[in-house]
């Protein structure tokens, strides 16, 4: 029976912690601590009539009732009562609960000394009471308006680096302990190696195990770059963007391509790749094997990863495509509010797309005409990297022709906007000219036509002004404002 209840009240608990914090959430309390403020100290030092001072009574005492249902309802939902109710900004919310009752409560008052006068008799610590009140709500609204702290952004103490190893073999070994790290990587032979979730307190580890200097992988990998091929003694570096799409049919307002810096590292028959974030290109590249089965390993890995790239590019010129397209296929006067927006946040993803696959058409330009990247490549091999260039190029050619219809799709829209804008106005010019007739013949003739100096009447007057009016459409007819 007993255990029965206390599943019941949990119960209730877990029902009732989200209403009570929708309701009474930090910005209606802070409002409520605003406004009781001037009621509770304007009546010190300012007169009001019996009528005012009721109602300064009644919003006091429904804003105390409602700290008090605060208070109590977040203490019964709260998962731990004792560290909810000892933290020090609760404790300043039971002060204002207190305070607040110990001056409404009539059995209390009989215990404060009162100072007679000619009206009666004056409480000064009832007085006192009030004022502290102000001082305590006013403390719990700076405290609640106060600035979010800002996040932690010391270095992680510990490593999250994850490592891979594939060899030609296609054994693939996997570390996440930096202790075992070395174990698994080869000290010589053809080889695949790819760490991910990089931090600075890697990269000491990093240098020493693959022989790179520190500042040649802090500016590739930390700091910010671009797409880019360099190529120095004994290795050259690849940095690409591992871009994906979110969603295969993205929602425009939603519409967003993540990337992730990763560094290709070619020293000679191994192959290296870095990133700062969880990079699936190693998972991806192996769950589908290796390209070109009958070319040297380290060739077949590069031309791998960089195939995977072109195709990763691919799927999101497509969708952006497919999605313009769309966009196009909407007639202009069924097109939503948001349909701007909308647009604009697309062609902001598409110029990034953009400018990626130009410094990676760039890229892919150098490797094909250099045989500095890898050791012992022949003609026939770097004309295998020629077809990756001309994929590059198509890409790129094509994501330019769709960021090139999306702003003629943008500027139609604009201009549609625009020429109606332009017909509102002039309907609003056509009706002011049409209203300045009466408004002319009125003001000569005067409120009515008896004892006006014009021998003129009031079917006349009309008669004037409406065939003026008509005189005045048939000429903004002829000027084609009507039409």
């Amino acid at each position: 029976m007993h255990e029965s209840i206390r599943v019941r009240i949990r119960q209730l608990r877990s029902d009732l912690k989200a209403p009570v914090y929708r309701v009474l959430n930090e910005d209606v309390m802070i409002l409520l601590a605003f406004l009781l403020v001037p009621v509770l100290l304007l009546p010190i030092f300012f007169t009001f009539s019996p009528f005012i001072i009721v109602l300064f009574e009644v919003i006091n005492y429904g804003i105390i009732a409602i700290f008090v249902a605060e208070y109590f309802l977040k203490l019964f939902v709260a998962e731990s009562r004792i560290d909810w109710a000892t933290n020090p900004w609760h404790l300043l919310d039971l002060l204002i609960v207190l305070l607040a009752l110990f001056e409404f409560m009539p059995g209390l008052r009989l215990f404060v000394p009162n100072i007679p006068f000619d009206e009666g008799k004056i409480s000064p610590v009832l007085r006192l009471i009030r004022i502290a009140r102000v001082f305590t709500v006013a403390g719990r609204t700076v405290e609640r308006t106060k600035p979010e702290p800002e996040p932690d952004t010391e270095k992680p103490l510990k490593s999250g680096m994850e490592i891979s190893t594939l060899d030609p073999a296609n054994t693939i070994h996997r570390c996440r302990q930096q202790d075992q790290m070395c174990t698994i990587i080869p000290a010589t032979g053809d080889a695949w190696i790819d760490m991910r979730a990089i931090s600075e307190i890697d990269l000491e580890f990093i240098r020493t195990t693959i022989n790179i200097p520190r500042f040649v992988l802090e500016s590739k990998i930390i700091q910010e770059a671009f797409p880019r091929i360099d190529f120095f003694k004994g290795y050259t570096t690849i940095f690409l963007w591992d871009s994906k799409i979110s969603g295969t049919e993205p929602n425009p307002k939603q519409f967003q391509i993540s990337k992730t810096g990763m560094l290709i590292i070619c020293m000679g028959n191994r192959i290296v790749t870095l990133s700062t974030g969880l990079c699936d290109i190693f998972d991806s590249v192996t769950s589908k094997g290796l390209l070109l089965e009958s070319e040297p390993f380290p060739i077949r890995v590069l031309y791998t990863i960089l195939k995977k790239k072109i195709a990763d590019y691919e799927e999101i010129v497509r969708v952006i495509e497919h999605r313009t397209v769309n966009l196009e296929e909407i007639p202009v006067s069924r097109t939503s509010p948001e349909f701007l927006e909308e647009t604009f946040q697309l062609k902001k993803e598409i110029q990034k797309i953009v400018n990626n696959l130009w410094h990676f058409r760039q890229v892919l330009d150098h490797l094909r005409s250099n045989t500095v990247a890898l050791k012992d490549m022949d003609e026939d091999q770097l004309k295998l990297f020629d077809n990756l260039y001309d994929e590059s190029v198509y890409m790129y050619e094509t994501a330019q022709n769709t960021r090139e219809s999306l702003l003629s799709l943008i500027d139609l829209h604009i201009n549609t906007v625009s020429y109606d804008l332009n017909r509102v106005m002039r309907v609003l010019a056509i009706i002011t000219c049409l209203g300045v007739i009466p408004g002319i013949i009125g003001g000569l003739l005067g409120e009515n036509l008896i004892d006006t100096p014009y021998p003129i009447s009031l079917h006349e007057v009309m008669l004037l002004v409406g065939s003026l009016m008509i005189i005045g459409l048939y000429v903004f007819y002829k000027k084609g404002w009507l039409r």
